[in-house]
Order: structure tokens, then C-alpha cells, then sequence
């Protein structure tokens, strides 16, 4: 049985650990998109917002006699650029945590055979071999 088992697990966990740094360079990736695309979306608001092409409103308010439904800045509380639409498509990147949530959450579904994931989300410790890694 020793024979069986001897050298089974040779590079096994280096696999995981270089697993594990695909996973999180994949989500910095995935920070560094989200950043990229929000700033496209404050910049085309801001230009919008600077020539005098302001957002709609609440749709029960009269629209200006230049809106055009194709073209127009929103912002959130604060100033921020929540979104920008420019030939007729809205642009919104939204929150990246959600992003992130989103893709982690998609994994773990698919994976869980109970699909009980509120207790298996909410821990913060790192697993043992990531402890020894240092």
C-alpha cells in the first residue's frame, strides 16, 4: 500500500498553488478591465456633461427640446459617472465587487452538491497550503 501511494502526490500541490495564481491574476485582470471601462464611461460623461448634454431626468420631467435619447451622460450621487450612453447603447460598468461575486459565485454553484453557499462564502481563512506558502 506505502508503494501505492509513494510519490502519488509529487507536484500535486504545486499545481494547486500555480492554480491559484491563475485564479487571482484573472481577477486582477478582471479589476484592471472594469477600471479601464469606467474610466472610458466618466470621460465620455464628463465630455457630454461639459458640452451642455445633460441626463434625462425622472421620466415623468419634460426632456429639453435638443435631447437626443442617443447621447447623454448619467451620474450617481456625488458627481460619479454611473453610466453614458452614446449611439443608443448604455454603457455601465456597474460595481466590480459585484463583478467578482458574480464569477466566484457561478464556480461555486456549479461545484457544491448541496448549493448551500451562504456558510461556504462568508469564511475569510486561507486553506493550509496557502498558510505554509508564506
Amino acid at each position: 500500500m506505502k508503494k501505492i501511494v509513494s510519490g502519488s502526490l509529487d507536484g500535486a500541490d504545486d499545481k494547486m498553488l500555480a492554480a491559484y495564481d491563475t485564479a487571482v491574476a484573472a481577477l486582477e485582470g478582471l479589476y484592471a478591465a472594469h477600471a479601464a471601462y469606467q474610466g472610458k464611461i466618466t470621460d465620455a460623461a464628463t465630455t457630454l456633461d461639459r458640452a451642455g448634454i445633460r441626463a434625462p431626468g425622472f421620466a415623468h420631467e419634460p426632456k429639453p427640446d435638443h435631447f437626443d435619447p442617443d447621447f447623454f451622460p448619467s451620474f450617481a450621487y456625488g458627481g460619479v459617472a454611473s453610466a453614458v450612453r452614446v449611439d443608443g447603447t448604455t454603457h455601465a460598468a456597474g460595481d466590480v465587487d459585484r463583478w467578482v461575486r458574480q464569477a466566484v459565485y457561478g464556480v461555486l454553484w456549479n461545484h457544491y452538491e448541496t448549493q448551500n453557499l451562504a456558510g461556504k462564502i462568508g469564511t475569510d481563512s486561507a486553506p493550509t497550503l496557502l498558510e505554509n506558502r508564506g
